[in-house]
């Protein structure tokens, strides 16, 4: 059975009040008792920015500082804008994750699983297919303006 933790935020007080962390509890509960993971930890986030950075978060940086020791190997998250408000902090946060050794699991009920391994593949596509657009237009002889 692979051990895993459950990662929840939610940024406004409005959101605490409405309960939608314990809904994204709840619901990743579920997902991984279906897919037989044993749950050793729940990091919870109350009222913290999607802007703040993963690992400066308070239980994201508890999150990183337990996968370190090698207490589980996935984290089971409701949908993939818990990791970060857009897509490059949320790359980072996965990123940071893979780098101890931990492989983040989005709840399928929004479709969006596939996000954290597609997502660095896809952003790469589009950085070198805009390289050689981003030369030309850059000024010449110029670093910046």
């Amino acid at each position: 059975m692979k051990q895993a933790a459950i990662y929840a935020r939610v940024s406004t007080a409005g959101q605490e009040e409405r309960h939608t962390i314990e809904s994204q509890l709840v619901a990743c509960r579920e997902y991984a008792e279906h897919q037989g993971y044993d749950v050793v930890g729940e990091f919870k986030d109350d009222g913290v920015s999607g802007a703040v950075p993963f690992d400066e978060r308070p239980e994201g940086a508890r999150l990183l500082e337990m996968a370190q020791e090698g207490l589980f190997d996935r984290v089971v998250i409701y949908t993939v804008d818990r990791l970060g408000r857009d897509t490059s902090e949320g790359i980072i946060a996965v990123r940071r994750l893979r780098k101890v050794k931990v492989e983040p699991d989005v709840s399928p009920r929004m479709g969006i699983a596939a996000f954290p391994k597609a997502a660095p593949a896809s952003c790469q596509k589009v950085s070198k297919a805009s390289t050689p657009r981003r030369a030309h237009d850059a000024p010449k002889g110029k670093c910046c303006r």
